[in-house]
């Protein structure tokens, strides 16, 4: 999952969401038949059609305004094909006027989306790769949700890695449970914290680490990090003038952690946040690549569910 929450913006021709394709080009866009319904009442949002050359690592970010009434969402299922990396609904401050319902452009590159900031909005919640649960649910406790309101701007952004020898067509769904407001006791937010200017030289190894205090009391549910196949350790720490404890370490990294990263849950009231407390994110990797590794090819991630909130909570390094 990877969070996969730490895009900074995106600069691209807007035009450009087509890879050079071939006769061999294969169709992987999802059908009925490869995403179940949590509920007979779940929305289905379908993404765009995309296509990927063999060998590349892209990244689109599709458009568009919710435009249901006022909502509280309880879970967020996201299905993609066997090259998906990541499925994730950003809330956005672009336009119509800037970016269009159904806009889509290829945001592969980091660098500044005009107009517009892009940050978590849902969390998923499940989430399936060729059919496969890439995660243990991380399902909200009754009466929880995260808001959606009326006229909100999104972005459902889609990241696939295609390693295999021909060009694809893609298309993504993502399927969301409501709850009405009037019923929601508590409100929860995704929290992210994301170093984006690292660069670890060819045949090294790197660290770096950063330091997020946002002075503010939460409960959370679950944190979890976010590395690359280059990562070889990960550790968040909750550092106050009383204490430093581990909230959450993986001293091991291993590929597969991309896509299904171990994840630490709490129930609720477990965990409570000091306001004076600063979380220190550490990350490690080794670089055996001929060139610089840097995000968003390698990332280094701490991503949470916190409550009570109504927006996502955001460090950027």
């Amino acid at each position: 999952m990877t969070l996969l929450l730490a895009l900074a913006a995106c600069s691209a021709d807007p035009d450009d969401t087509t890879a050079e394709l071939t006769d061999t080009t294969v169709d992987l866009r999802l059908t009925d038949a490869d995403y179940t319904l949590p509920s007979p009442d779940a929305d289905v949002w379908w993404g765009p059609e995309i296509e990927v050359a063999a060998g590349e690592d892209r990244v689109f970010c599709y458009f568009g305004t919710y435009t249901g009434p006022d909502v509280g969402v309880k879970t967020l299922t996201t299905f993609q094909n066997d090259f998906g990396h990541h499925l994730v609904l950003m809330g956005t401050t672009a336009s119509e006027l800037d970016y269009p319902d159904g806009t889509v452009i290829d945001c592969t590159e980091t660098g500044s989306l005009d107009m517009t900031t892009i940050e978590p909005m849902v969390l998923p919640t499940g989430a399936f790769v060729g059919g496969e649960a890439l995660l243990g649910q991380t399902l909200l406790p009754e009466g929880m949700a995260v808001k959606m309101d009326e006229g909100q701007r999104w972005v459902l952004q889609a990241h696939y890695i295609n390693t295999g020898p021909d060009p694809i067509r893609a298309q993504d769904v993502a399927v969301l449970e409501y709850l009405d407001p009037a019923v929601v006791e508590t409100w929860a937010a995704p929290m992210a914290m994301s170093h984006g200017s690292f660069s670890i030289p060819p045949g090294e190894s790197g660290t770096v680490t950063m330091d997020c205090a946002f002075e503010q009391e939460w409960s959370v549910l679950y944190m979890l990090g976010h590395m690359h196949e280059w990562g070889t350790s990960i550790k968040l720490e909750q550092i106050t003038p009383a204490e430093t404890k581990v909230v959450l370490e993986v001293a091991e990294w291993s590929p597969e952690f991309r896509d299904a990263p171990p994840i630490t849950r709490y129930a609720e009231g477990e965990y409570d946040i000091p306001v004076d407390a600063t979380f220190r994110t550490t990350c490690t990797w080794f670089n055996d690549t001929d060139e610089p590794l840097e995000f968003p090819h390698e990332m280094c991630v701490s991503v949470g569910m916190v409550y009570p909130q109504t927006t996502a909570v955001i460090c950027d390094y």
